[in-house]
């Protein structure tokens, strides 16, 4: 059950979603250098911590959020930081997967998918 729905409206901000998108940002550009840095070899990538599945839990999470946000405003900004967020999570779950599957091939085609979903201009 999504917990955020029961959030009163005066909570709910444009700049908690704008704040919220950026740290989604920054923890998945994080993820993606440190990935690098260890040539994305599937055994140290199994041993990160935090690891992609739950870097994507934490993404599924502030997506639910953002759309809330998406929902109650007509802020088309925010409905496009919670469609890139749910994107974001949906590619670090299956970067999750393929991880388990021990899927070289398909790691490196997903992380280069999530370097470039991340590569979007930031709503000002």
């Amino acid at each position: 059950m999504n917990n955020f729905t029961a959030l009163p409206k005066y909570q709910i901000q444009d700049d908690n979603a704008q704040d919220l998108y950026l740290r989604v940002l920054s923890f998945t550009n994080i993820f993606i250098r440190q990935s690098k840095l260890i040539s994305l070899n599937i055994e140290q990538l199994k041993t990160m911590t935090p690891n992609a599945k739950e870097l994507a839990q934490i993404m599924d999470s502030i997506a639910d959020y953002l759309q809330v946000l998406a929902k109650d405003e007509t802020s088309y900004e925010n409905q496009q930081m919670a469609l890139n967020v749910a994107q974001c999570s949906l590619i670090m779950s299956r970067i999750s997967n393929a991880i388990r599957d021990d899927d070289q091939i398909k790691v490196t085609e997903l992380m280069r998918e999530l370097e470039s979903q991340t590569n979007v201009p930031v709503p000002v």
